[in-house]
């Protein structure tokens, strides 16, 4: 097998990830208009870093390197995890790339991410993933990698659509259960 050409930290709020913690801003704040809805309340630099330091505190946040530049390429996060019988029954995975690795790259940071989760964590049985309709490129990527559509919520999610009117978008259901394959 080949090596992973992406590698995956923990973020903590200790100060000696501080360095991490601004480039999980970064990231957040360079996609901000596809990761939060109009409703979902983020409407200042301050809102993104309030849902950051909840994440890092809450759940696991995990920062993509790029082992070849040592460039963070992306952020992974894990939310609403549930676990049972010494497995991950189920958790909510959210992903934002940097737009230099959009594409094939995108494709590689998750096959990557999923190799060292596969050591790096308990046994995950169910990945779930929500995205909004008009996102197109994650919607093809959650399929590239191994995820299946599960349903709908109607219009769920508030965007803006391509003329700048807000615009109520549906929510689709995505998951992943077959993670020990990869």
């Amino acid at each position: 097998m080949e090596p992973r050409k992406y590698d995956f930290v923990e973020v903590t709020l200790e100060p000696e990830d501080y360095d991490k913690v601004k480039e999980v801003y970064r990231l957040h704040k360079e996609q901000a208009n596809k990761v939060f809805d109009l409703a979902s309340g983020i409407h200042s630099d301050e809102d993104i870093m309030d849902v950051i330091q909840y994440d890092i505190e809450n759940n696991v946040v995990l920062l993509a390197i790029d082992t070849t530049s040592d460039h963070y390429a992306g952020v992974v996060t894990f939310d609403n995890t549930k676990i049972y019988n010494d497995e991950i029954a189920s958790t909510g995975v959210h992903l934002i790339v940097s737009k230099r690795y959009w594409g094939k790259e995108s494709r590689k940071i998750i096959f990557d991410c999923y190799r060292w989760l596969k050591y790096n964590m308990k046994p995950i049985r169910r990945l779930e993933a929500f995205v909004p309709s008009n996102n197109f490129g994650i919607i093809k990527l959650l399929k590239d990698t191994g995820f299946k559509i599960e349903g709908t919520l109607k219009n769920r999610v508030i965007y803006y659509n391509k003329n700048g009117i807000p615009t109520y978008y549906n929510q689709l259901v995505y998951s992943n259960t077959n993670l020990e394959d990869k």
